[in-house]
């Protein structure tokens, strides 16, 4: 999969401290007295800043389901009754990559 050019900087494919630092640098733009001058620019960066922060949310999401569902996987041997919520919550994760894989593969 290519990624963005923006996240070419970072040897992480997904890095969410360059995520971080480009809603930083968005937001700062934005605080600019002369952000609405011209209205192209400022759609640009607002449209830029709403992606990545859907991206950063997404990432923390899938990063905390994962980390639930590895220690969930590990009770499943001593209590098969919650297999059920397991893979729920499995699908749920599944779902959340295919939005961000989405996310990435549309946007510019």
């Amino acid at each position: 999969m290519t990624w963005p050019l923006r996240y070419n900087k970072s040897v992480i494919p997904f890095d969410p401290k360059q995520l971080t630092d480009d809603i930083l640098k968005d937001e700062a733009l934005m605080d600019d007295t002369n952000f609405w001058s011209d209205q192209r620019q400022a759609k640009k960066v607002i449209n830029r800043l709403n992606e990545n922060k859907s991206l950063l949310a997404s990432r923390t999401k899938i990063s905390e389901t994962f980390s639930f569902l590895k220690d969930l996987f590990n009770l499943l041997e001593t209590d098969e009754s919650l297999i059920p919520g397991f893979e729920h919550d499995l699908n749920d994760l599944k779902a959340e990559i295919k939005n961000v894989q989405q996310l990435i593969y549309f946007s510019g």
